[in-house]
């Protein structure tokens, strides 16, 4: 039998309010807290990724994104999707910002992180299709390309003065 994954249902403010279990999740409509992970090089270059089952098909999203489950911290969720994901141990996670996003109709409560590595991430085939380092002017070109999903845009929107010192 499946181990049964219970997902907090959020309102505007952030509270909880209520649970499903994951299969149950209607990824349009309920009002889930995820956490946004961008991944940085020593050379500046940002990692991002295309996602399995994400809901804005295609196009490049943050490094990675997962939802938080019940009775787990945002940083902990954060730990467990990078392990997951590429393989990555980050201890030194930096939490950002959380906020409540409407991107396009699909609402989040977005805990943002980033964290350095020079660790190369190992794609999970299960959750990421694709992945590659970028830098500025490649991310400048995609943005005007319309290339990136809503999650990346709020997550580099928020960290890119860390980054890049703007």
């Amino acid at each position: 039998m499946q181990e049964q994954i219970m997902i907090p249902l959020h309102n505007q403010n952030g509270s909880i309010v209520g649970y499903k279990d994951i299969k149950d999740v209607n990824y349009k409509i309920d009002i889930l807290k995820v956490v946004n992970i961008i991944l940085v090089d020593e050379s500046n270059k940002v990692f991002i990724s295309k996602v399995r089952d994400d809901v804005w098909k295609d196009g490049w999203g943050s490094s990675a994104v997962g939802l938080v489950r019940k009775d787990e911290s945002s940083i902990d969720a954060a730990r467990r999707i990078l392990k997951s994901y590429f393989h990555i141990s980050a201890e030194d996670l930096m939490f950002i910002e959380e906020s409540y996003y409407d991107l396009n109709g699909i609402k989040r409560v977005n805990s943002i992180f980033y964290a350095r590595t020079n660790t190369e991430p190992i794609l999970n085939p299960n959750y990421i299709l694709d992945g590659t380092w970028v830098d500025l002017e490649e991310i400048k070109i995609m943005m005007k390309k319309d290339m990136f999903n809503p999650q990346f845009l709020v997550a580099f929107h928020s960290i890119k003065s860390i980054i890049y010192f703007l």
